[in-house]
């Protein structure tokens, strides 16, 4: 009996996963996060080329949340708003209707929704991590599932008002994060292989495809930019930029598994701990041995539908595009959707071999998710910032010097402020030096394992400076040290 075919029972397991979701939301926000709700604070650059209308349609939802929790609305306050949460209930929110939109297309696929299934994408590691965050890639995810949807739809019942609005969706996810023109790309294939002579279905799809266009071109004359120098601003800037290499190779193999089973610095950090120790290896080997022995039950079962051919090119397509993108795992938030599409009818599989996946993927993104990113301050923000404010005349250069820029625009409406560098460049440090500038630095610490730091190219600053130590901070990783830097004698 699958209890996802009874309403009820659909409706108290969304709001009982919302409530999950939003317990659970994230108190370590990345880079670009805090670049987001800093805008969305400021009001500052809502009409981002790679995610046009993103915080535009956020803003929005955003702002009709807060007013509605309001008992007052004569003490409303844009100032009052607490953007990272209502972002992140947003995102909670829309990550359920993926799901939901997902339980619909495996539906009109195999005929059968397993309750494992939707759960399995519902606690995977890539799915919890941008569901209780603040990231721009669920919204647009909603959006093209919702599209693909009606899209199938349509390709069953031939009704031409599924076809407008898959089309509208589609079309609109590409507005809200340009990564979704891959998943445009691929539904364009199949519906020109399928009806390149209806010229009706073409001239439909074709008007809602010129909206993204005439959208791009109309922001960009407001900006007086060229329509390519606009759409492609964040790649011709350097903020993002396409690159095949062995990093890229590398990255992607640790990433891939990443989608289910979440793993970063934390995870070896609390790993030292001979008892966590053991409950890794406990549901690591439950989880590879039960989805060994479920693997075995259905590999004779795949025969790919033509709706599922599609999926696969989909699968292909944003595996390839996330490569050449240094194997970014945001770009990867929509594998494991693609994963259980894939999978065969799964009704005849035994209960107690996915119960024992459920139980041990729910249990180690608890452990090494969701918790550490819940409970526990990775950067030590508090301290950071209190130093900050305490130095305003010092220069300080941060292995996440970034995310550091970032959070002092969230907090105090600084854009790229001055005093905070963003590369060891030897030479400019000099430069500051000899002008007496203070100038202060967390170089000497360990750095971090991460995607980024792996990316770039290691600086020895040793040579030319020596190192004081000037401020002590606390991080989740323990103490951490600011030193203040001077030229060596």
């Amino acid at each position: 009996m699958n209890i996802l075919n009874y309403k009820k029972v659909r409706w108290f397991l969304s709001i009982v996963f919302i409530y999950f979701l939003i317990a659970f939301k994230s108190n370590n926000i990345g880079i670009d996060g805090y670049y987001f709700l800093a805008q969305w604070k400021y009001h500052s650059d809502l009409l981002e080329p790679h995610h046009l209308l993103h915080h535009w349609i956020y803003k929005i939802f955003g702002n009709l949340i807060h007013w509605s929790l309001m008992v007052d609305s004569k003490n409303y306050n844009n100032q009052n708003i607490d953007y990272q949460g209502i972002f992140q209930i947003l995102n909670s929110f829309f990550f359920l209707l993926a799901l939901l939109e997902l339980h619909k297309i495996r539906k009109l696929i195999t005929g059968n929704s397993e309750f494992f299934t939707i759960m399995l994408v519902g606690f995977s590691g890539v799915g919890l991590k941008y569901a209780t965050d603040v990231e721009v890639y669920i919204f647009p995810l909603f959006l093209s599932l919702a599209g693909t949807f009606k899209i199938f739809q349509f390709f069953q019942n031939h009704k031409m008002k599924d076809f407008i609005l898959g089309s509208l969706f589609i079309n609109f996810a590409i507005l809200n994060h340009q990564i979704q023109f891959v998943w445009w790309l691929i539904i364009t294939y199949f519906i020109y292989k399928k009806y390149c002579c209806n010229f009706q279905v073409i001239g439909i799809y074709l008007g809602f495809s010129l909206m993204v266009p005439l959208i791009y071109g109309l922001v960009a004359m407001q900006n007086g930019l060229g329509f390519w120098e606009f759409c492609l601003h964040d790649y011709m800037n350097g903020s993002a930029n396409l690159k095949f290499s062995w990093k890229s190779i590398f990255l992607t193999l640790i990433n891939v598994p990443r989608t289910f089973l979440f793993f970063n610095e934390a995870f070896f950090y609390l790993n030292q701990d001979i008892f966590v120790n053991m409950i890794t290896a406990i549901i690591g080997i439950t989880f590879l041995t039960s989805t060994f022995l479920f693997i075995q039950k259905i590999r004779n079962k795949f025969q790919l539908s033509e709706f599922q051919k599609m999926i696969f090119y989909l699968f292909i397509a944003y595996l390839l595009f996330a490569l050449i993108s240094h194997g970014n795992y945001e770009f990867m938030v929509c594998l494991p959707f693609f994963v259980v599409l894939l999978l065969p009818d799964l009704s005849k599989i035994k209960v107690h071999l996915k119960t024992y996946i459920f139980i041990s993927l729910f249990l180690w993104n608890m452990i090494f998710l969701l918790i550490p990113f819940r409970f526990y301050d990775f950067y030590g923000k508090k301290d950071l910032l209190k130093i900050y404010q305490e130095n305003p005349n010092a220069y300080f250069l941060l292995n996440e010097a970034f995310w550091f820029r970032n959070f002092i625009y969230y907090h105090t409406g600084k854009e790229k402020p001055q005093n905070i560098l963003t590369q060891f460049d030897p030479k400019k440090i000099k430069e500051l030096l000899m002008k007496k500038e203070f100038v202060l630095t967390d170089y000497p610490n360990k750095e971090g394992l991460n995607r980024r730091n792996f990316m770039q190219n290691s600086v020895n600053l040793e040579k030319n400076f020596a190192f004081y130590k000037k401020e002590i901070y606390n991080t989740f990783y323990g103490e951490r040290i600011l030193y203040e830097i001077r030229i060596k004698n």
